[in-house]
């Protein structure tokens, strides 16, 4: 039996989401007559990572936040991005000896999107989103459900691993 635990981030970890995700959302700006400077991009490289709804609202106040941020999701959902070289293999050979988990801020529905297109959902036997308990990283109480999981399983904490 297994008893040992991975976790793992989603974006920036199993994929390559970063540069893509910042030329989609520079160009839903620019289809939204918004105004796309070089200060503009700038400041939104320096906060990446931010709360996507947030950022919409420091850097475009004028605009609708959740209805560019739908756009936003739809569009990742249309164009997933691709996991980084040799992700499948790497998480075929972890899954041997290691249950497996996500942990991430994505929303459930582009999450799913992301890890079926790239076919790596079986991998995983908990994927944990904002959506399930209400909490985001860094908060703690996001992991509760994956400590609970693991105890279950008999994995120590000792024994869990965040990728």
């Amino acid at each position: 039996m297994i008893k040992q635990g991975l976790c793992f981030d989603l974006d920036g970890t199993l994929i390559n989401s970063s540069q893509s995700g910042l030329k989609r959302i520079l160009q839903l700006a620019k289809n939204r007559n918004l105004p796309v400077t070089t200060d503009v991009e700038q400041g939104i490289r320096n906060i990446w990572g931010a709360s996507p709804l947030k950022l919409i609202q420091k850097f475009w106040p004028q605009e609708n936040p959740r209805a560019f941020f739908t756009e936003w999701e739809n569009l990742d959902m249309a164009e997933p991005h691709q996991t980084f070289p040799g992700t499948k293999e790497a998480l075929e050979q972890l899954s041997k000896g290691f249950n497996m988990v996500i942990v991430t801020n994505r929303a459930s529905r582009t999450t799913m999107s992301q890890l079926e297109h790239n076919g790596i959902a079986g991998f995983f036997e908990l994927i944990i989103t904002p959506e399930y308990n209400g909490y985001k990283k860094p908060e703690p109480q996001i992991m509760e459900p994956i400590l609970a999981r693991f105890k279950m399983l008999e994995i120590s904490k000792n024994d869990i691993y965040l990728v």
